[in-house]
């Protein structure tokens, strides 16, 4: 029998969100049926339990022999039901407006006056400190306005009421964020429209179109105007004063805007410094540090409370290439321990050996980097590229050798590493191991057959786009 619902809802449920879960379920208002707290408690009793079956539950709260399946399973079902109303439940209780909307209009149904005034001064207080900041401001702005509308319709106000033309301009507001941020998704993506997704690309260039021509009626909304400026870099990448207009913008509105808005528009800007990074402009490599810099400084950089192994990973490289060895260490040090335990010591030993990697120190960086088995692949495509950069440059041939083969090997036999991610790694040790047969030949050539075989050589690096560590590669050919 498959395992009942309810057991990976339970599982999703922090212990405080169990114990709330428990009055929740005990609640006469909620549920008059004591059967589902008794179903509860042997869940949360027995869940780890191999023995836990329907036959099990059904014997522990029936007091009838017979197996019933269909009574035990609509029990089961019943509770989960509770379960997916307390999420909802809670998810109100976190947003006082969400109920208070409702609430606004059910007192204007009843015609209390006064108390529709109270709740709708109340309502106006709470968005006047968030409108603008997102979306969802101007749609419950909107709902505000639709219920004061119906209200002073049924109560013949219209001649003084600004509730419907209010009401039209938050409708707008929030269908140009909402519009404005699902365009930026878009075009992030750069997805190719098919032909049934076409009548999807007119509206785009539509609203596109429309916000070119009247985004400054928006300025006032940070929300509105800050994905408007995203649009412009993804739009517009050649124009360098679309990406510092947005990198102005967001230092403007630290305190304006929430961190669940700012995050995502920091990394709209990080896009948009890598992929001029991958065009050539190096000198980007600077603007991207400092918006890590930024969301360090502003703790935009958390997930649940961790700093992702990708983003230090990113951090410590950037660190490294930009020579801010010493930033780059107090970093480390500083938040090890914002790194997930069980990511932590892989990511430490593999970031601190780049460090050392990056000051000179290679022997320093090879010792930290034998001392673990990468099994995580993201570390281990980092780790054996820097192995091989520090082979090369020590002139450990044994080494090299070795490594090349065993990285080549379980590169095209590792079955969870796509081939799109393989094939910039195989092209390095492929490089990697003409660039050294080729030094190891030099003292063979004329100086002058040794310059056209290194030329040769560079030609083919250059023609073959994806290869990690290309700016590697290029320098150890030198002049």
């Amino acid at each position: 029998m498959p395992q009942p619902k309810i057991l990976t809802f339970l599982s999703s449920l922090s212990p405080w969100e169990i114990q709330r879960f428990r009055k929740f379920v005990a609640s006469p208002f909620f549920n008059a049926d004591g059967r589902h707290r008794q179903l509860l408690e042997l869940l949360l009793e027995k869940r780890s339990d191999d023995s836990l079956d329907r036959e099990f539950l059904h014997s522990e709260i029936f007091p009838s022999p017979a197996f019933d399946y269909a009574r035990i399973t609509n029990l089961l079902s019943d509770l989960t039901r509770l379960g997916e109303d307390f999420l909802a439940f809670s998810w109100l209780r976190e947003r006082p407006l969400d109920l208070r909307l409702p609430l606004l209009t059910v007192v204007g149904e009843r015609n209390h006056d006064k108390w529709f005034q109270a709740i709708s001064r109340d309502i106006d207080e709470k968005l006047a400190r968030e409108l603008g900041t997102n979306e969802w401001g101007f749609f419950q702005q909107f709902r505000a306005d639709t219920a004061r509308n119906t209200f002073f319709v049924s109560r013949e106000h219209r001649k003084l009421d600004q509730s419907l033309p209010n009401s039209i301009l938050a409708l707008d507001r929030f269908y140009v964020a909402s519009m404005l941020k699902a365009v930026c998704q878009l075009l992030n993506r750069q997805n190719v429209i098919s032909e049934e997704g076409r009548e999807v690309e007119d509206i785009q260039k539509t609203f596109i179109e429309h916000m070119r021509q009247f985004h400054h009626r928006y300025e006032n909304y940070p929300i509105i105007q800050g994905y408007f400026l995203i649009l412009m870099t993804l739009l517009e990448p050649e124009k360098s004063s679309s990406f510092f207009d947005l990198t102005a913008f967001l230092q403007y509105q630290q305190t304006s805007l929430p961190s669940e808005e700012r995050k995502p528009m920091y990394q709209y800007a990080q896009n948009y410094c890598i992929k001029q990074i991958n065009r050539g402009h190096r000198e980007y490599l600077a603007e991207l540090f400092g918006l890590y810099q930024e969301m360090i400084n502003q703790s935009l950089i958390y997930y649940q409370g961790y700093i992702s192994p990708a983003d230090v990973k990113n951090i410590v490289s950037l660190g490294v290439r930009l020579r801010e060895f010493e930033w780059t260490e107090a970093f480390l040090n500083q938040f090890e321990h914002k790194i997930a335990e069980e990511y932590r010591t892989n990511s430490m030993i593999y970031n601190r050996a780049y460090l050392y990697y990056g000051q000179g120190k290679q022997r320093e960086a090879l010792r930290l980097l034998n001392q673990v088995e990468f099994q995580d692949v993201f570390y281990y495509l980092g780790a054996k590229s820097l192995l091989l950069k520090i082979y090369y440059e020590l002139n450990d041939q044994e080494g090299l050798e070795a490594l090349l083969h065993a990285f080549d090997v379980t590169l095209r036999r590792h079955k969870l590493i796509s081939a799109y991610r393989k094939k910039p790694y195989l092209n390095l040790i492929r490089f990697t191991r003409k660039l050294n047969q080729l030094r190891l030949k030099a003292i063979t050539y004329s100086p002058k057959a040794y310059q056209q075989a290194k030329y040769r050589l560079r030609e083919q690096i250059q023609a073959t786009h994806e290869i990690v560590n290309i700016n590697w590669l290029e320098e150890q050919m030198g002049g």
